[in-house]
């Protein structure tokens, strides 16, 4: 009595993007019931499976393929018995590296930001990164690398931060693209936009790890600077040497939970206050 029927084989394992030139790569399968040989085929030009041209049969679960310049294409395997073989399982394979995940880094940023981050997981086997800048931006630090900063411009709307995973001979991967609303964000001065009153700005806002502050100091004094919770509850405060005229300074926010807060600056007989967004 013959054996019956081989079952299709399971999944084929092994390296499915970033193919382009490649060698020695290996795919295999679990073994199948009833199964004597596998028969592995590929229609992908100049492709070779253990050394030999497509298709190959024999005993073993796994093989070994070496790979020129394509595009896409497919393998596939079927187990056989001296009564009947099985139909195919099949993997797609493509030359260029996948296309990266989502982008990091914050949405919504103010006009005129610089060294906003941005980053991405690195893609397997690309060669470099190259990241494009919304219109009126620019990429500041990192270009060829999985992590950048942003300078953005003065244009307003929303525009997107665009990622791509670049291969060798065969091709780069698909884009991924990251919308940002770059808004115009006024200073604080209390409805009047006169020289002589200390004004507050703070960018960007929403923010994330850093934020910019801002303020036109009537004198050369000390500020008092704090960022308060909803309840009330002083969670930076820090003192700031001004000098007369506009001034900046950095706030670190890594240590700040997400939420709502207001930010103050304090100074002989003045107060301004300004909502922020920690995200």
């Amino acid at each position: 009595m013959g054996k019956a029927a081989p079952a299709i084989p399971g999944t084929i394992t092994g390296q499915v993007t970033g193919l382009c030139n490649s060698t020695n790569v290996v795919y295999s399968i679990a073994a199948v019931p009833n199964a004597d040989t596998y028969t592995w085929a590929t229609a992908i030009a100049g492709a070779t499976i253990n050394g030999n041209p497509s298709p190959f049969t024999g005993s073993s679960t796994s093989v070994t393929l070496n790979f020129g310049t394509f595009t896409t294409g497919t393998l596939t395997v079927k187990s056989n018995n001296n009564c009947a073989s099985s139909a195919n399982k099949s993997l797609t394979l493509n030359a260029k590296p996948g296309t990266p995940a989502a982008i990091t880094g914050v949405t919504t940023v103010c006009t005129n930001t610089t060294g906003t981050p941005y980053s991405i997981a690195a893609v397997p086997f690309a060669s470099s990164y190259t990241w494009t800048a919304p219109a009126s931006g620019t990429i500041a630090t990192g270009q060829g690398t999985t992590a950048v900063t942003v300078n953005f411009g003065a244009t307003t709307g929303v525009a997107n931060l665009i990622v791509r995973a670049n291969g060798t001979a065969c091709g780069n991967s698909g884009n991924r693209t990251l919308a940002i609303t770059r808004n115009t964000c006024p200073r604080i001065d209390n409805g009047r936009n006169t020289s002589d009153e200390m004004m507050l700005s703070a960018y960007p806002n929403p923010a994330h790890l850093l934020m910019n502050v801002q303020f036109n100091a009537l004198s050369e004094s000390k500020y008092k600077l704090t960022i308060t919770d909803v309840e009330g509850r002083v969670v930076i405060s820090k003192t700031i040497d001004a000098l007369e005229g506009e001034n900046s300074y950095e706030i670190k926010l890594d240590a700040v939970a997400r939420g709502v807060y207001s930010l103050g600056l304090q100074s002989a007989g003045e107060t301004k206050q300004l909502r922020i967004v920690v995200e």
